[in-house]
């Protein structure tokens, strides 16, 4: 969703939940509903009211989900990575044709520190395959902050820290940051905030099971690899 249709969501939902805060606690227009209610139950709905106008307002500037449908052109890989297993560089386009889950992350962000257990349990459902691959981008200042938390929690995921600035499709107002990647080479998902990422399992072999298709800026020009 974008951000114009996630403001016209979230102004519905605090005109309605503002609606019913006003109905219960103030007895607006002295319904006779709401007059039948006693004290417990107006404290109730009212106080449900209120928590849900605080999750409207604060939700959205925390998890933004983007799903795009098939088609169009691929998105910018070009971004030169460190693999903090052997220090070597690689860049994030030689991974085209295999579906990518890519998490941009820090080891100061208590929201990725959180997710990244479920993240780990998603990488070892899918640990062994060639057709897809797993990046966990650290944005630390030092990549040895991000090596020596790895090597605490033993992970297998592998982690890399970035080198120069990220293509846009990898720009974002907050971390955590996770883009799923399509076999063609165009979004499937995109989210900022955490999430319980063991339960994607189910989308990632949806995306492994469709052809391998490479996309190029101009759809009229998309290879298969295999040929």
């Amino acid at each position: 969703m974008n951000s114009n249709g996630t403001m016209i969501v979230q102004l519905a939902a605090l005109a309605l939940l503002a609606t019913a805060l006003l109905v219960v606690w103030g007895d607006l227009g002295g319904l006779a509903f709401v007059r039948r209610m006693n004290g417990g139950v107006k404290f109730v709905i009212g106080l449900l009211a209120m928590i849900g106008m605080v999750g409207v307002l604060v939700a959205p500037n925390y998890i933004t989900f983007d799903r795009r449908e098939s088609g169009g052109p691929a998105i910018d890989l070009d971004w030169p990575l460190i693999s903090l297993a052997d220090g070597k560089e690689v860049n994030l386009s030689s991974f085209k044709g295999k579906v990518l889950f890519i998490n941009i992350w820090a080891t100061w962000c208590p929201p990725c520190v959180q997710e990244m257990p479920s993240i780990e349990r998603l990488y070892r459902e899918f640990e062994g395959r060639d057709d897809i691959a797993f990046l966990l981008i650290s944005q630390d200042r030092s990549p040895e902050l991000a090596k020596r938390f790895a090597d605490k929690k033993e992970m297998k995921a592998p982690i890399y820290s970035a080198k120069g600035s990220p293509p846009r499709p990898f720009q974002s107002d907050g971390i955590p940051f996770t883009i799923i990647v399509r076999k063609d080479g165009t979004q499937e998902l995109s989210q900022v905030g955490g999430g319980e990422w063991s339960s994607s399992a189910g989308l990632l072999r949806t995306l492994l099971a469709r052809p391998s298709v490479v996309q190029s800026a101009d759809p009229k020009t998309a290879k298969d690899p295999k040929r």
